[in-house]
């Protein structure tokens, strides 16, 4: 093995140890979940979602799913960033939601 793929493949490691949180996991995204984030994005295709769910929800590769559903793979990944921004913002958001005890 090279040294420079040792060391890529180290850095990769080391990136899923550290995933910044509330990112999305292709194929480990709950079906529940994955139709709340939806609702509240900005995606309104079908096509598009339906892709998405592929991919986040069954695990499937994105260019198949691009294919599946006649999407076009720049687009799926910006919808795909969407969706992870969303979901990480939703999980920072959370520690300022009062709790039932801290309710007046």
């Amino acid at each position: 093995m090279s040294t420079e793929y040792t060391i890529n493949k180290t850095m990769a490691s080391y990136a899923r140890d550290f995933r910044i949180p509330g990112t999305l996991i292709p194929g480990k995204v709950n079906k529940r979940y994955f139709q709340l984030l939806v609702n509240i994005s900005c995606i309104r295709n079908d096509s598009m979602r339906e892709a998405l769910a592929c991919v986040m929800i069954s695990g499937m590769k994105r260019k198949d799913a691009c294919e599946l559903h006649g999407v076009s793979q720049s687009h799926f990944s910006i919808k795909y960033r969407d969706l992870q921004v969303i979901s990480q913002t939703i999980v920072r958001m959370y520690q300022y939601i009062p709790n039932e005890s801290e309710k007046l």
